[in-house]
């Protein structure tokens, strides 16, 4: 009986491992059919890109992207027009043409954002109000800062404050002072960019990524009389109404500390500090510290809105900055990779806003008009399709151009990092622009040949 048990039992071995090798082989098909299916589903989702054809003014391309078949990823904020109304209109009237989205780009405008006050100066004396911006660019904090030097006394300088103030770095008895008290400041530069509203609605849905206020619409623009005194007499007295969308995501990394000290210099007149230094004196003195505020990065963004919201308005016909194209010069390269190897030729000028380096040109640019901010609803980024990886094209209009840092200088590998904007228009990241307005009105201020660049999306394809 044992033998036969053994005998058995040997004998249903192979079998059993027969059903085994089946059963796992069945499951390894079924695997490779949902593998399959499932891949083909994620294709289907997202095979389409947001747009199809990116038409840029003529010249725009550069022979690096000719070459390489390649779109930079900053093509759309070095780009300030070249495109006409009339050539956008021939455009959308060509067969199967299902949208085509104009943007067009106005430049930088500066708006200032403030502190919680830091104290009164309540006492004669010399004060100095240091504001210390740091900034997250991805690699490492850069920080820089600046500072104001106040006197308060009886005397008043010659020709007047604010030309003494232009010369010497010291600002006598402000009237600001005595009415709000000392804030700490950073002036933060913001692009401001034109869409057709029908156009950038159909093609990403813009409208429905509104939290508050009202979509825009194509109505006619508005232009009002303007005197500011003092500007470009040979330029038309006319203030252009911006109806506007503000970008409520905040792109930048920053943080803000400002402090207010009092100088030991109580008994040193106006006159005295001059022939002392005057700033460079001031600046070698130590001082008591009787005020200091702090603000993160998301309050600064959040005091900006505010300030927007309450209205903004230029004060002259000429945009902050305007930067110019990037310039890069292709290199023979040992490392393994599929794509060219550039090098960013750097612009002369070195130092640009907020102690980072300049990686283009950048200049002003004036336009036809003054202009106010007229804010009509904000709307988060977080509620447009975002592209994925599979079919992601540049959409600087909402979303900064994704970067990767993973080479040194040296081209020695580092660990991978993700660089983010800063707050230097002429730097190597921007930020998307922070208000949308209408087409027509950045046309009424840059004239017919506005366009940036025409998104274009075909219809009739499956």
């Amino acid at each position: 009986m044992k033998r036969l048990f053994l005998y058995r039992q040997k004998s249903v071995t192979p079998f059993l491992g027969l059903f085994v090798f089946s059963a796992g082989l069945l499951l390894l098909i079924v695997a490779s059919e949902v593998t399959v299916l499932t891949a083909m589903q994620e294709l289907n989702h997202f095979w389409r890109t947001t747009y199809d054809i990116l038409v840029r003014p003529t010249g725009a391309r550069s022979p690096i992207e000719d070459r390489h078949g390649l779109v930079e990823v900053n093509h759309l904020s070095s780009i300030s027009g070249g495109i006409t109304i009339t050539q956008y209109e021939t455009i959308k009237a060509i067969p199967d043409v299902e949208v085509a989205a104009p943007i067009a780009m106005l430049g930088y405008a500066l708006q200032g954002v403030t502190t919680e006050t830091l104290g009164p100066l309540s006492r004669p004396g010399a004060y100095v109000v240091e504001n210390m911006l740091t900034i997250d660019n991805g690699i490492a904090p850069v920080s820089t800062s600046d500072k104001i030097y106040i006197y308060i006394g009886p005397e008043n300088p010659p020709g007047g404050s604010m030309d003494f103030a232009l010369k010497t770095g010291i600002v006598v008895n402000p009237l600001f002072v005595e009415r709000l008290g000392t804030h700490g400041y950073i002036g933060i530069p913001f692009l401001i960019a034109g869409v057709d509203p029908e156009q950038e609605a159909t093609l990403l849905g813009l409208d429905r990524a509104l939290v508050e206020g009202e979509y825009l619409t194509s109505g006619p623009v508005i232009a009002l009389p303007a005197d500011f005194g003092q500007i470009d007499r040979q330029a038309p007295d006319l203030l252009i109404n911006l109806p506007s969308l503000i970008n409520a995501t905040p792109y930048i990394s920053a943080t803000l500390e400002a402090s207010l000290r009092q100088l030991s210099t109580e008994t040193i007149s106006l006159q005295e500090i001059l022939a002392r230094g005057g700033k460079e004196y001031l600046d070698s003195l130590s001082g008591e510290v009787i005020g200091f505020q702090r603000m993160e990065g998301e309050a600064i963004y959040q005091r900006l809105l505010e300030n927007l919201r309450r209205g903004f308005r230029t004060q002259s016909y000429v945009v902050t900055s305007l930067p110019a194209p990037f310039v890069y010069q292709e290199l023979n390269s040992s490392l393994k990779n599929e794509n060219p190897v550039l090098e960013l030729v750097r612009p002369p000028s070195e130092k640009g806003w907020y102690g980072e380096p300049n990686y283009r040109q950048c200049d002003s640019s004036t336009l036809k008009a003054a202009f106010q901010v007229d804010v009509k609803g904000i709307f988060d980024i977080t509620r447009i399709p975002q592209p994925s990886d599979v079919n992601r094209v540049p959409m600087e209009t909402y979303f900064p151009p994704l970067v990767t840092l993973r080479y040194d200088e040296m081209g020695h590998p580092v660990e991978p990092r993700i660089l983010r904007p800063t707050l230097n228009p002429c730097g190597y990241i921007q930020s998307p622009p922070l208000i949308l307005t209408t087409l027509a009105a950045v046309c009424a201020l840059r004239g017919d040949n506005c366009i940036s660049a025409i998104r274009v999306r075909v219809g009739g394809i499956d």
